[in-house]
């Protein structure tokens, strides 16, 4: 879904996305990585970078 969202540059709802994929799945480095680009994308440096840091 975060995928999707993304795509269409709905930067906002794909990190809310992403945050409930990681509630079920924080192992998983892809949504810590799109999440981060997501937030990159909304100048949110430092908590992309609070996100990509965890890589």
């Amino acid at each position: 879904m975060g995928v999707v969202l993304q795509k269409v540059g709905k930067y906002n709802e794909a990190v809310k996305s992403y945050d409930k994929a990681l509630e079920l799945f924080p192992e998983f480095s892809v949504h810590w990585t799109n999440k981060g680009s997501d937030l990159l994308e909304l100048s949110r440096y430092l908590n992309a970078l609070n996100v990509l840091i965890r890589l």
